[in-house]
């Protein structure tokens, strides 16, 4: 089994049910072992008046990164995201942050994800559920990355243990 942490991010709909849902799909190929807690956020990379709620989830699969990466697009997919464009509103967003100790890159799939490092709503959730986790090819602790992004704002809200309703 590999280790894997997603990234989910919703920002139209019942967010938390967006959630909630994605989870529920997901556990049907993945051994969910930790949410962290849910995040509020301003969207970023293009303008809404949306915001988003985030959480990181880390759990076992035994699917390889492709066929991970097909399974959560039929989901985002039966969730009713529709691709527009490459950054807009969306019901449900999911992204392989990590899988194991892998490094991918490819047209379809980069693992570690390339922009994670740089975006407070995925460090701060996983700060939260393993602040000494270091990513394959990296030397600093998710908290020492945390400590060092001060441009974007999250907001931790009271939602917990998301992931067992």
């Amino acid at each position: 089994m590999n280790i894997i942490y997603l990234s989910l991010g919703t920002n139209i709909g019942f967010r938390e049910e967006n959630l909630i849902n994605a989870i529920e799909l997901l556990k049907l190929f993945v051994d969910v072992l930790r949410t962290s807690s849910i995040y509020k956020t301003d969207p970023q990379d293009y303008e809404s008046q949306n915001f988003f709620y985030n959480l990181v989830l880390k759990g076992r699969t035994n699917l390889s990164p492709m066929n991970l990466l097909k399974e959560i697009n039929k989901i985002e997919k039966k969730l009713g995201r529709i691709r527009k464009k490459k950054v807009s509103d969306r019901i449900i967003d999911i992204d392989i942050i990590l899988y194991s100790n892998h490094i991918l890159d490819n047209p379809t799939l980069t693992i570690p994800h390339p922009r994670a490092l740089n975006r407070r709503f995925v460090i701060e959730p996983l700060t939260e559920i393993d602040k000494n986790l270091v990513f394959p090819g990296e030397t600093r602790s998710i908290l020492d990355i945390a400590n060092n992004l001060t441009n974007q704002k999250v907001k931790k809200l009271n939602i917990i243990n998301i992931a067992n309703k």
